[in-house]
């Protein structure tokens, strides 16, 4: 079914859209690759574990959105 492989359905595409946007916060800019890593992991390690837990409870009633309503039902 191609509406269930839209990105707006993967959880993922949102949890990493979460960590793009703590990563780059306030216009910062990595001077390193290293640094970089040491910033994703800061962001990592300050998400609250319950943030991936309600992406992944949502997955159902978005797939059934999707189903009834459509691919762009599904859209933040």
């Amino acid at each position: 079914m191609e509406t269930l492989t839209k990105t707006q359905l993967r959880p993922i595409e949102d949890f990493w859209g979460i960590v793009k946007q703590e990563v780059y916060k306030g216009g910062w800019r990595a001077a390193s690759e290293v640094q970089l890593k040491n910033r994703i992991q800061r962001v990592l390690r300050s998400i609250r574990e319950e943030v991936p837990r309600t992406m992944m409870e949502r997955v159902p009633e978005r797939v059934r959105r999707t189903e009834r309503r459509g691919v762009n039902s599904s859209l933040h």
